[in-house]
C-alpha cells in the first residue's frame, strides 16, 4: 500500500512539475488548477477522521474572451457523503474608504443564479458560515446547480456542482468557502488551505510566474475576480497546450481520487 501511494504521489509530482514548467505565456488567457481544501464534518474521510483529510475536490478554470473582454470563472466541486448548502468566493477587497471595488456592475450575464438572498456581501463566521476563518467580501451562491457534465474523474463523487461567474475583472489569487449542515453533531464546512496567509505578494494580480503556495496536489488558493480589468500582456495559448494541460489535470484528478479513497 505504501509503495502504491508513493508511486501515485510521484506521478502527481511529475505531472505538476510539467504543468508548472510550461512557459508562463501559455497561461495568460486560460488557467486551470485544483485548490487544496481543509475543513470538518461530513466531508472528512471516514477512514481518517482528521481535519484536512476531506472527501472533496475543487477545480477552478479561468478563461478570457478576447472579443468581449470578459473573464469566465468556473468552479467545479465534487463532494462525498454530504451535499452542499452554499458556496462563497472572495472578490476584490474594499478600498481605503471601505468601499467595495467589486460591485454588481462587474457581474455579467452568464453568471450562475446566486439565489434571492445571496450574491455580493460581507460574510462573517456564524450566521450559517460556521468555521469561516475570518470575515471577507465575496460572492455567494445559495443555489446548488448539479454539474450536468462534470470534469473527468468527478463522476466518482456522490455530488457534483458547477458555478460560473462572468466578469470584466481580471483574476487574482483569493479565498473560497463551502458548507453544509451538521454531520453527527459536527459542522460540515471547508475552505482553501492558504486562508490566513499574509496577503503581500499572494493577492497581487494573477502572475503565473509567481503562483501562491502549493503542494503536489494543488494550490492553496483559487483564482477569483480582482479589482483590475487589465489582462496579463501575454499571447493566447496554442490549442495543443490545452490538450496537454487537460490531460495533465485529468491524470492529477484521477490520482487524487485514488489517494483519497
Amino acid at each position: 500500500m505504501k509503495q502504491k501511494r508513493r508511486l501515485i504521489t510521484g506521478t502527481i509530482a511529475i505531472l505538476l512539475f510539467l504543468f508548472l514548467m510550461l512557459p508562463a505565456n501559455l497561461f495568460a488567457f486560460s488557467f486551470s488548477g485544483f485548490t487544496n481544501l481543509v475543513g470538518s464534518g461530513g466531508w472528512e474521510n471516514p477512514d481518517n477522521y482528521t481535519t484536512g483529510d476531506l472527501q472533496a475536490d475543487l477545480l477552478f478554470t479561468v478563461e478570457l474572451d478576447e472579443d468581449t473582454g470578459l473573464w469566465t470563472y468556473t468552479y467545479n466541486l465534487g463532494l462525498d457523503n454530504k451535499e452542499l448548502s452554499h458556496f462563497i468566493i472572495e472578490t476584490s477587497h474594499v478600498d481605503y474608504y471601505g468601499t467595495a471595488t467589486f460591485t454588481n456592475d462587474n457581474v455579467k450575464d452568464g453568471t450562475t443564479y446566486p439565489g434571492p438572498d445571496a450574491g455580493l456581501g460581507i460574510y462573517t463566521e456564524g450566521n450559517g458560515n460556521w468555521g469561516l476563518p475570518s470575515t471577507f467580501y465575496g460572492f455567494k451562491w445559495d443555489t446548488t446547480p448539479e454539474d450536468q457534465d462534470p470534469p473527468s474523474g468527478f463522476d466518482t463523487f456522490d455530488y457534483t456542482y458547477e458555478y460560473i461567474l462572468v466578469s470584466d475583472r481580471a483574476p487574482m489569487w483569493g479565498n473560497l468557502y463551502l458548507k453544509d449542515g451538521k454531520d453527527g453533531g459536527i459542522d460540515t464546512y471547508a475552505y482553501n488551505l492558504g486562508w490566513g496567509t499574509a496577503r503581500d505578494g499572494i493577492y497581487a494580480s494573477f502572475d503565473p510566474d509567481n503562483p501562491p503556495a502549493s503542494t503536489l496536489e494543488g494550490f492553496d488558493f483559487a483564482l477569483v475576480p480582482d479589482s483590475e480589468t487589465t489582462p496579463p500582456n501575454n499571447p493566447v495559448p496554442e490549442p495543443g497546450t490545452f490538450i496537454l494541460l487537460g490531460a495533465g489535470l485529468i491524470g492529477i484528478l484521477t490520482l487524487r481520487r485514488k489517494i483519497k479513497r
